[in-house]
């Protein structure tokens, strides 16, 4: 504001960045419980206001789960562990990574029943999160891994448009929730870069 009344800035020439690079996680079960359900609470937030958020607290959740459990598994049968302990840490974030496991093991199990009826849906269980970074062409922790409808974050399950893979040789995945849901699934979306709309993306 003072740099537009001195004239140093003209109005409508700011530019606000928001880097998102650490994400503090507590020292005590109940604090480390508060700080991640604060962020996926704000992930969540952004989703209701149709913006794309800056974090992927999900993954990071999931990826945090297997990294101290793994460290757990090692350092328990030494007497010095790093503050919190791995044992702490997984007490903190279980609350909310049960949450967001059950109502992906929801989906998955919907998402498998209607395979059996629907040609159009196959359920496969090696996401491009769980393949080998050398050898996909997109990052499966980065913007590619966001519904290209709603912007919410796609962690561990999404629906895949294979016909845009072969076809054109781009990615598009929506959430769940998306492909369930008529209006959004049969929304126009434009994927060839020199084309009109001409379908849909059912």
């Amino acid at each position: 504001e003072e740099c537009m009344a001195n004239g140093t800035i003209k109005p409508g020439s700011i530019c606000k960045s928001i880097a998102w690079d650490w994400m503090y996680t507590g020292t005590t079960e109940k604090g480390i419980h508060e700080e991640v359900s604060y962020a996926l609470s704000c992930a969540r937030l952004a989703k209701k206001h149709g913006v794309q958020s800056l974090a992927i607290p999900e993954s990071c959740i999931i990826q945090m789960a297997n990294h101290h459990i793994a460290q757990h598994k090692i350092l328990s049968n030494f007497p010095l562990q790093s503050k919190p302990s791995d044992l702490t840490f997984l007490k903190g974030i279980f609350p909310t990574l049960k949450g967001i496991l059950q109502d992906q093991i929801s989906e998955i199990h919907e998402k498998t029943e209607i395979s059996k009826t629907d040609p159009f849906v196959e359920v496969v269980f090696l996401p491009d999160a769980k393949k080998d970074p050398q050898k996909v062409t997109i990052d499966p922790f980065g913007n590619d891994f966001f519904c290209k409808i709603c912007q919410q974050e796609l962690s561990n399950i999404y629906m895949h448009c294979e016909g845009c893979e072969s076809l054109l040789q781009k990615d598009f995945n929506i959430c769940t929730g998306c492909h369930g849901n008529d209006e959004t699934r049969l929304k126009n979306i434009t994927m060839h870069p020199n084309r009109p709309i001409i379908g849909t993306s059912a």
